[in-house]
């Protein structure tokens, strides 16, 4: 048998499929990063208006326009700026049971969560515990709420912790949260939605008694694990 003739009709064909594959993956990867670009732009327009707003807005808007700005700026992962903002917010309740009040702090707790800040992140979640109970009592959604974020807290300064007694430290606190959390939705009852937020408190707390026995391996990057989830 003769060893097979290659024509150079085949080899344009070939030459031309390849050229329009590597033309296609390019332009995918061009309108990805234009994307990207176009995202960012946008963000830093929609940074610069409401910085423009803050700056002539009257006393009584000035709260709800640095919240915003500080939404922009976390976006771009701008977490000083925007942690700077959420601390001119009031740092103490206006009345007795401030919802805005909590959602500053609560907003606050989570971008210093995000920008890995934990025992930060910690402390403003204890201290929203501690308003809720004061003013709500111990057996409501947001107490429990508060448990399960506090909870979400202390497991991810475990995971990121260097320290072997220290991860077992956070993760049994972790699991002490959690547990209570589940406790005060069962007091509440077992309607849908209760019952879809035990079922997350509970998952939570398997991951932490899991890495509570894993303890003394090396600590893990949370943005790249399993977490738990807040409420």
């Amino acid at each position: 048998m003769g060893k097979p003739t290659i024509t150079i009709q085949k080899l344009l064909l070939t030459l031309f499929v390849i050229l329009v594959g590597f033309a296609f993956c390019k332009s995918f990867q061009v309108a990805g990063s234009t994307r990207i670009h176009n995202q960012a732009d946008e963000l830093k327009e929609e940074e610069g208006k409401e910085k423009a707003a803050l700056a002539s807005a009257s006393s009584g808007e000035t709260r709800a326009l640095k919240r915003q700005l500080a939404q922009t700026l976390w976006q771009e992962n701008n977490f000083a700026e925007a942690g700077k903002l959420l601390t001119e917010v009031p740092a103490v309740p206006e009345k007795k049971g401030d919802a805005r009040f909590v959602s500053d702090k609560s907003m606050l707790a989570a971008l210093s969560l995000d920008a890995g800040a934990l025992p930060e992140a910690i402390n403003l979640y204890q201290s929203i515990l501690a308003y809720d109970r004061e003013n709500l009592g111990d057996s409501t959604s947001a107490t429990a709420r508060d448990l399960n974020n506090l909870g979400v807290a202390c497991y991810m300064a475990g995971q990121t912790s260097e320290d072997p007694a220290k991860r077992n430290t956070y993760f049994s606190q972790a699991s002490d949260y959690y547990s209570q959390a589940a406790e005060v939705i069962r007091r509440l009852g077992n309607d849908r939605e209760n019952s879809w937020r035990l079922e997350r408190i509970l998952a939570n707390q398997d991951l932490a008694i899991r890495d509570l026995n894993k303890a003394n391996q090396a600590p893990f990057d949370f943005h790249k694990s399993p977490n738990n989830q807040m409420l």
